[in-house]
Order: C-alpha cells, then structure tokens, then sequence
C-alpha cells in the first residue's frame, strides 16, 4: 500500500485519494500554503472554498483518477453541493498523507530503526552537530 493512499466510497462510486510529494507542490501552488498550515487551517475552520476543493481533485489524480474524470467528480460532487458536506473528505485525504502508515504507528525505536536499515527514510537525528 503507498503512503496517504485512502479508497473511499464517495460521489458515484469508490475512489483513491492521495496527496504525495508531486501532488503536495501542485496543491500549494493552488492554495497557497503547505501541508501543515493547510491541515491546521482545516482543523481550525479556517479554510477556504478553493483549498477544500482542490485536496480533493488533487487527491483524486493522486490516487489514479485521469484529469477530467477528477474535474468532473469535483464539479458535481463538491461545487454543486454544500460545502460543509465536503470538508471531512478534504481532512481525512491531509490527514492521510501526513501521518504515519498504520502498522509502522506501533514500531518501537529498536524495530524502526531496523525497518529504516531495509530502505525506508534515514531516521531524524537526535543530537545537533556543533
């Protein structure tokens, strides 16, 4: 499973959201902020239309879905409903691809730092070099 991958039943059918690196650059330059100030924004109602709108059709191309299919789910889905209505979808696809994979959120330091010697991300160092 990639990372910030959700699959949820929305809109006429089941989708894939996810909000990767590539993805990430595409929604600042749209919204104007980053992952974290856009996800405390949303967490403290202070988002905006266009930001609630495009983590979702980001989201969507992130998970797979072609362009104009996207635009078109966010067309119908979001623009022609009540906004609020897509909000929780908007957080839960921040959310997703900022946070931890579920099974690696129990590791203990000895297993992650193994994990990290199989591949994944240095780990963060734990001392500042002088």
């Amino acid at each position: 499973m990639s990372h910030g991958l959700i699959t949820r039943e929305w809109a006429d059918g089941s989708y894939s959201f996810r909000l990767a690196y590539g993805q990430w650059l595409d929604l600042q330059e749209a919204v104007g902020c980053g992952p974290l100030e856009l996800y405390v924004r949303i967490l403290q109602r202070q988002w905006k239309v266009q930001q609630i709108r495009e983590i979702i059709r980001i989201g969507l191309l992130g998970g797979g879905t072609d362009p104009s299919n996207a635009l078109r789910l966010v067309r119908r889905y979001v623009e022609e409903q009540p906004i609020l209505e897509s909000v929780p979808l908007a957080l839960e696809i921040v959310s997703a691809s900022l946070t931890m994979p579920q099974g690696e959120q129990d590791l203990g330091e000895d297993q992650a730092v193994e994990k990290n010697s199989q591949g994944s991300a240095s780990p963060l160092p734990t001392e500042t070099v002088q």
